[in-house]
């Protein structure tokens, strides 16, 4: 087919230089940018892998299997070198990458965002030495458990255990520490001054021979001690990477795999949303056996078709259920079966069932699905699937190749009058139905009435981590809320528009049928283009509440007053929230808003129709 492309992007390019119709040397044009698009989609050769899923469900286990990274322990179990447990053990995203060398790299915290994390940590301790607040507390700690313990471990302030009088009692020692300070400032300045920064510089660790021979438990201390803020040379990680030979090598494919931060009951995620969004990264959503598919896992399918992405998820996502010794304890399993590999084996063919009908049933997709135990199920099954995914997808490109290609050589060999009579009726189709959505611009009610139920669905110690950054954290994000929330209204809206757009071309069909691949390829930019339309919204409703409602300082300091304030805090922000959403200026920001977004949609399908 490579060979077929580059003969006709040269007949293009000849057309283009000297063209016999000027609308359809433009068409030509377009086809042409697609072609060389998709060439360099078929080349390429390093694809990743992400693997999401709600926390403690077992992906990181999975991750360690397919990636060659356990090794045998006592009694022959399996060892993850990768710090795993019952959940929240992993303090940041983890990838892993082919290399000649082992390594582990680090992508640190910044500075500030370090020293928010400290204030967060000592505004809690001094809260708890003189109010007695819990962790889970209302004015408790706003930092998550694994966040908690890695800045507990760079500052030397861990909590000890101790067995006394035959009881295990403990003794916190960040309390002690704040005992002789007389104000919270106090607190804060001396657990900056013992963080050290200064001398956590290191970003990247590298075994000496000797620990190369034993990498195994080289990367597992090391990666361990980084994750737990207890090496003494790096900072709190953003992002990790393990790197080293590993088995990511598929023939001439490199993979990558990700270890994304586990759902904590949020799916609306800046990180998981640019994981739909990337063709090439090939999701892996991963569900507990017993409870799959889990609400997490479901989230994730509503995600993907609410951003517009039903396509994709079908086509590139693999759901991984993770049996934990759990298959053949399955209720409808006969009880006559005794033998225990039948048992499984039946078990997990009747739970693919149920998940394959409840995700089919719920979002119109049909799921790729496999059942894995990451203690004796072969890696190879994982790779089988996702080489099965990239097949999928490689497959799928070549086909709408195939279409430009086919459509191409329409234009080229049509009769000059024919093709400016298509042409002619191209455009007509576009201009009015330019003309009659002109009548139909988004006017949507103001977004902020959604970011009300998001705060009332969240857990108050996110929501109040959130407000203390003016709605900006990792795991509650106000502003990718605010994006996936436009983006979706902008989905909605545009799928009469693209019915109407697809039965107009299908009458073009029974008209042109000599330019029915042009035809095709017309449809597939049609939806290409609303679906950019639908993923601008998103973005620039993203960036216009970062520039105008980040800055608004009066609501994010009224509500992040109320923490600790005692019982009913939610309550007490959402009522602030709601006040200043009815305000002029509230209202002023949502509707220059709406017309940047009419703006953007006055554009929508100007390729087309040039």
């Amino acid at each position: 087919m490579r060979e077929q492309a580059n003969l006709l992007l040269g007949k293009i390019d000849r057309y283009i230089a000297a063209p016999l119709n000027q609308d359809v040397a433009t068409r030509l044009f377009d086809n042409r940018n697609g072609i060389v698009k998709l060439l360099s989609i078929l080349d390429q050769k390093h694809f990743s892998a992400a693997f999401v899923g709600k926390i403690g469900a077992g992906k990181t286990s999975a991750i360690c299997r397919v990636s060659g990274l356990q090794y045998e322990g006592i009694d022959n179990e399996p060892v993850d070198v990768l710090k795993t447990g019952a959940g929240r053990t992993t303090v940041c995203e983890v990838a892993v990458e082919y290399a000649a060398r082992y390594s582990i790299k680090v992508d640190p915290v910044q500075e500030d965002e370090i020293q928010r994390f400290v204030r967060n940590f000592a505004d809690f301790i001094w809260t708890k030495a003189h109010k007695s607040v819990a962790d889970e507390d209302e004015g408790g700690n706003l930092l998550s458990e694994e966040l908690t313990r890695c800045i507990r471990n760079m500052l030397g302030l861990i909590i000890e255990k101790k067995k006394e009088d035959g009881k295990w009692r403990s003794n916190d020692k960040a309390l002690e520490f704040s005992k002789d300070c007389k104000s919270v400032e106090e607190v804060y300045d001396l657990m900056s001054s013992c963080l050290a920064l200064e001398a956590r510089t290191e970003t990247e660790l590298w075994p000496n021979p000797e620990e190369s021979r034993c990498w195994q438990g080289w990367l597992k201390e090391n990666f361990a001690r980084i994750n737990d803020g207890k090496n003494k040379a790096v900072s709190i990680p953003t992002r990790i990477t393990i790197r080293g030979p590993f088995p990511l090598m598929r023939g001439d494919i490199v993979w990558s795999i990700v270890d994304t931060r586990g759902i904590d009951s949020y799916i609306h995620r800046e990180d998981i949303r640019r994981t739909l969004d990337t063709e090439g990264i090939f999701p892996i959503i991963c569900s507990s056996f017993v409870d799959a598919p889990d609400a997490d896992c479901r989230s994730f399918y509503e995600l993907g078709v609410e951003l517009g992405l039903g396509r994709r998820v079908a086509r590139d996502v693999t759901l991984l259920i993770l049996d934990k010794n759990e298959s053949d304890k399955v209720a409808d399993i006969d009880s006559d079966i005794e033998d225990v590999e039948d048992r499984k084996s039946i078990g997990r063919s009747i739970r693919e069932d149920q998940v394959s009908n409840k995700i089919s049933h719920e979002y119109k997709i049909s799921p790729n699905i496999i059942t894995f135990d990451s203690r004796i199920d072969s890696g190879s099954e994982i790779w089988d699937a996702l080489e099965s995914r990239r097949i999928a997808y490689i497959t799928s490109k070549s086909n709408d190749l195939e279409t430009l290609l086919s459509a191409s050589e329409e234009l080229l060999s049509a009769e000059v009058i024919k093709a400016e009579a298509f042409e002619h009726d191209i455009h007509n189709l576009v201009s009015q139905w330019r003309k009659s959505a002109d009548a139909r611009s988004p006017d949507w009610t103001n977004f902020g009435e959604y970011i009300k139920s998001v705060f009332s669905a969240t857990h108050h110690r996110t929501l109040a981590a959130s407000i203390d950054r003016r709605g900006s954290w990792y795991n509650l994000n106000v502003y990718e809320a605010i994006n996936q929330r436009a983006r979706s209204s902008a989905v909605k809206f545009c799928i009469s528009e693209i019915v109407e757009l697809k039965n107009s071309l299908a009458l073009l069909r029974g008209k042109y049928p000599e330019f029915a691949n042009q035809i095709d390829a017309l449809e597939s930019q049609c939806t290409t283009e609303f679906d950019s339309f639908s993923a601008y919204v998103g973005d620039i409703a993203k960036e216009h509440w970062i520039e105008q409602v980040m800055t608004f300082l009066y609501i994010w300091n009224s509500m992040a007053s109320e923490w600790g304030q005692g019982s009913g805090y939610k309550a007490r922000v959402i009522e602030h929230w709601m006040d200043w959403i009815k305000l002029d200026k509230s209202v002023s920001i949502h509707n220059s808003l709406l017309r940047r977004i009419a703006s953007a949609w006055g554009r929508v399908l100007a390729e087309a129709q040039s």
